[in-house]
């Protein structure tokens, strides 16, 4: 039996939630309400709110002022006196002192970098908390309107000509095709899909780019005010999101402004070309819109690829047209009548970022202030695979694609093989704790705004290096259960795989961009109607949506966590094993008491909780249990 010793200091808690915080998003000078609870049987003497305003450390005694079966609750009253507050407990006992911080329990005095932390006048946007994205890779979606098709030898890029692809092929490779390889995917295509969404209940979606650009994946942006002739036309675009908004589905696109491609008339216009290379042309109007060395015979690109030049954040001129001025990018299409919800920004990470140029923060900061300009309620959501905490602090991103703090850790355990590709063993305790480093990081606030995923564009596809093909349960089952919120990329909901017809995997970061299958007759129907379910779920739950998150078991192939407010609670359990397990959840840690009754949702089964715990025989290899209190 999986079992952990369940020790007093396991029932501190507290986090961002109304059950601890008040006011959860307070304003500068509010007076706030700081949360603790612990068994009452604890041997705590006092506990003091250590906090640090002005630089300098003010300890705040907390009061009891509640007790339950279970918990005995301190608080603390003080007002908001910075527009980011730090604050971590100090817990005198007996012999001993204990801090208690975002990443729990410590019995030595420790850094600032994970204490909670709480932001003044930051209002995320009211309908984030209730929607379930979709990724849609457009070119290999839905072809709508083969008119619009791309055709062989269409048009030449790099050397390279286009080829027409048959629906349901494996993409071709870089090296292959160059990403001059087109399905025909279109706007038609996620128009005519409309019911789809709804029927697997979708609520918001994300593209990726639809501008204008040669290749198949549209990072290499020819014209940011066009939408690429080969998906449609701007007067359809504006028509899906009326579409699309009328059927309570929100959408945000993606924002490639960290480079452009060469075919754009900015850099054609700032360069010449000759026989050996470009040259920086001194009379161009976008000279500065680009970075080119002090003898102008090379320019900066993103990771060394020539063909996306890095924009140049230094340039005044270049911001106005991408975010600040009335007529730019962001607000273009934030506006009447495309009225988009959102950006999601390419890598975020980069922007405004080159060598001794490091104008990242003032370039965000502005960037938020004229995108609320145009859209007081946009989603701005960035691309970022390390550590994302400094752009998290309210005033800049709303979130970002989760990857350090869930996705690659996640994807860890399930397949043993990294972020980088290179295999090791990831147990859930690890990983666990990868998770709560991360989310230790940012305040509360920001962390129900991260853009949670398992799979994407730029990763093989779950159910293509899976151990087992259960797992794409379990994965569906923490997409849908855990605190962020949550995306699916399309065709995981089916099963959908990066293979070909005859069945060939492919290998590439292009095959995961593989075509979505329209026939019904290949869709994985179970795994269709958990994810449906797991939904729904999700959008009709607060405790899904914005409770407290709890972990009750974290060992090698098992997981076990809560997701709770004062009215709700849910228990997720995932057995990430070949091997049946029994194990036991210590649910007094969340309150539950002798005889509540919890049901699975996934199967109908009844669970009592006995005078220990909850104990669950033999859990299934590969199983996936949800459970909610009676």
């Amino acid at each position: 039996m999986k079992n952990i010793a369940l020790n007093w200091y396991d029932s501190l808690y507290s986090d961002g939630t109304s059950m601890f915080l008040k006011p959860t998003y307070p304003k500068l000078n509010d007076i706030i309400i700081v949360k603790i609870r612990a068994f009452k049987e604890s041997p705590i003497n006092k506990i003091y709110l250590r906090i640090v305003p002005d630089g300098e450390e003010i300890r705040l005694p907390m009061k009891v002022y509640r007790n339950d079966n279970i918990f005995k609750w301190w608080q603390v009253k003080f007002p908001l006196s910075t527009p980011l507050m730090n604050y971590r407990f100090k817990i005198l006992c007996e012999n001993r002192i204990i801090w208690y911080n975002a990443e729990g329990c410590l019995e030595y005095t420790p850094s600032d970098d994970a204490d909670f932390k709480i932001i003044a006048d930051y209002i995320p946007p009211s309908w984030l908390s209730k929607r379930v994205f979709y990724q849609i890779f457009p070119d290999t979606f839905r072809d709508g309107n083969p008119k619009t098709n791309v055709s062989d030898d269409e048009y030449e890029y790099l050397g390279y000509s286009t080829i027409s692809r048959k629906w349901g092929e494996l993409p071709y490779s870089y090296k292959k095709s160059h990403s001059l390889d087109f399905f025909g995917g279109d706007l038609e295509g996620i128009k005519q899909s409309i019911s789809y969404f709804k029927q697997l209940g979708i609520n918001a979606l994300y593209l990726n780019p639809i501008f204008e650009a040669p290749s198949n994946h549209k990072y290499d942006t020819e014209d940011y005010f066009r939408i690429d002739p080969h998906f449609g036309t701007n007067e359809e675009f504006a028509k899906l999101t009326k579409e699309l908004h009328q059927k309570n589905i929100k959408i945000i696109l993606d924002g490639v402004f960290n480079h452009s491609g060469i075919a754009i008339k900015w850099f054609n216009k700032c360069n010449y070309y000759d026989e050996e290379g470009a040259y920086q042309n001194p009379d161009s109007p976008y000279r500065e819109f680009y970075i080119f060395n002090k003898h102008n015979e090379e320019y900066h690109s993103w990771l060394g690829v020539k063909t996306l030049p890095t924009l140049n954040y230094n340039s005044i001129k270049l911001r106005n047209m991408i975010y600040a001025g009335e007529d730019s990018v962001v607000k273009y299409w934030l506006k009447e009548p495309y009225n988009i919800d959102g950006w999601r920004l390419d890598v975020a990470n980069m922007i405004g970022r080159q060598g001794i140029t490091q104008v990242h923060k003032e370039v965000w900061r502005e960037f938020r202030i004229a995108t609320h300009q145009a859209n007081s309620e946009a989603y701005i959501m960035g691309e970022h695979y390390f550590d994302p905490s400094e752009l998290l602090e309210g005033d800049m991103l709303d979130g970002v694609m989760n990857y350090a703090g869930f996705t690659h850790s996640i994807r860890h355990w399930f397949t043993e093989i990294d972020c980088k590709g290179d295999k090791s063993m990831m147990t859930a305790n690890n990983m666990d704790k990868q998770i709560r480093h991360f989310l230790s990081r940012i305040s509360w606030q920001i962390a129900l705004n991260r853009y949670n995923l398992i799979n994407c564009h730029d990763l093989p596809r779950l159910e293509t290096i899976a151990k087992d093909s259960r797992q794409s349960r379990l994965a569906a089952i923490i997409l849908l259960t855990y605190l962020g919120i949550p995306s699916i990329f399309y065709g995981e909901e089916i099963g959908l795989a990066n293979r070909g017809k005859k069945g060939e995997k492919g290998e590439s970061v292009e095959s995961t961009r593989f075509c979505m299958e329209w026939d019904k007759k290949k869709w994985d129907w179970d795994l269709f109607r958990l994810y449906r379910f797991l939904i729904r779920l999700r959008k009709s739950s607060g405790a899904l949506q914005y409770g407290s998150l709890q972990i009750l078991l974290a060992d090698t192939d098992i997981y076990a966590y809560a997701r709770f407010t004062s009215h709700q609670m849910f228990i997720i359990i995932l057995n990430n094993g070949e091997a049946k397990e029994n194990i036991y959840l210590p649910v007094k840690l969340i309150g539950l008491e002798e005889g509540q009754s919890l049901h699975n949702l996934l199967t109908d089964e009844k669970y009592i909780v006995d005078d220990e715990g909850l104990h669950l025989m033999k859990l299934d290899a590969y199983e996936g249990l949800l459970l909610r209190r009676v």
